[in-house]
């Protein structure tokens, strides 16, 4: 049992993979996780990524009412931020910056908000406008920092033609298990900025008064003319793809744990009657968890008895405790 309790654990921890369009949330259901590669660099660490954007929004997976001519993104825009910084949201109205970008793709706005987040956002980086090939073309995005303060990914890149359409992440957290992912791939949907009242990609349609909140377009959401359906109508497959990976050479190596003796560990005491000879005493052991920056607390079951000498081989209980970092023997 012990040793398929270890391995289901290694594989936790390890990285995993999935399946092309396979709906696994992420950060949040509309978020699909495509692909997730761990590592054993805590989030105590800083990192950089290496990102592109990657299309898949084409006539094939999208064919109603597919613009004949110069479909396009309009420079994807990415952030690394804290829980203080949104730049959009479901079921919330559009901010004045996502407002004028899903309309125009002018990033002006973005960044200014950016600014005025100051210490909320870490680092911001963004990519040409651009005509994709086909499925599976990409741009690049470039580098993106993130640190322990700012663990959060949001993007944005609107489709081109469209009247306020876009496409994106909301606050995708790029951690496993207290680490950081060595690579992540991440699918994006459709969403309406919920500004104008366009149901065509047309992008001349008049505003919307009042207001709508954002929302993602689903079998449910679509138009009547069933913009953004797959081929069998059952289904609004993605349109996008943000990938990141790891920039090697930026990563400090982590520190080495070390096995840590909290103030009220003492696994042995003094024979009360004569005061000098030493003998065991059961105790809880402290050991490290997969976080270095947090200590747990398990009973250590590996003791010899109570007696001032041992009475058989089993290990002193400081030394099993000591003899891992990562678990308490049983």
């Amino acid at each position: 049992m012990k040793f398929l309790f270890l391995i289901n654990l290694f594989l936790a921890q390890c990285w995993s993979a999935f399946t092309l369009d396979q709906n696994i949330p992420g950060s949040n259901d509309y978020q699909r996780r495509v692909q997730e590669v761990g590592s054993d660099i805590p989030v105590d660490v800083p990192v950089s990524y290496d990102c592109r954007f990657i299309n898949r929004w084409t006539s094939s997976r999208h064919p109603n009412l597919f613009p004949p001519l110069r479909e396009f993104w309009s420079r994807p825009f990415m952030v690394s931020h804290n829980k203080a910084y949104t730049m959009w949201s479901d079921d919330q109205l559009a901010s004045k910056s996502v407002e004028i970008y899903a309309r125009t793709g002018n990033t002006r706005q973005l960044q200014l908000d950016v600014v005025a987040a100051k210490t909320s956002v870490k680092n911001v980086t963004k990519s040409i406008t651009y005509e994709p090939s086909g499925d599976f073309d990409e741009v690049p995005m470039g580098q993106l920092e993130l640190d322990n303060e700012h663990r959060l990914i949001s993007t944005i890149a609107k489709i081109n033609p469209g009247p306020d359409w876009f496409s994106g992440l909301n606050s995708y957290s790029p951690v496993m298990n207290g680490n950081w992912l060595s690579s992540f791939i991440v699918n994006s949907f459709p969403w309406d900025a919920g500004t104008v009242d366009g149901t065509t990609y047309n992008p001349f349609q008049p505003v919307s008064v009042p207001k709508v909140n954002i929302f993602r377009y689903t079998v449910g959401t679509v138009p009547e003319n069933g913009i953004f359906l797959n081929t069998g109508r059952d289904d609004v497959l993605p349109v996008a793809q943000w990938r990141c990976d790891f920039i090697i050479d930026d990563i400090p190596t982590p520190p080495k744990k070390t096995c840590f003796e909290g103030g009220e560990t003492k696994f042995f005491r003094y024979n009360p009657e004569t005061g000098l000879i030493p003998e065991d005493r059961p105790q809880d052991c402290f050991w490290l968890s997969a976080q270095n920056s947090k200590v747990q607390r398990r009973h250590c079951r590996r003791k010899r008895s109570f007696a001032p000498f041992p009475l058989d081989d089993t290990p002193l209980a400081r030394e099993a405790c000591r003899m891992t970092c990562d678990t308490c023997p049983l």
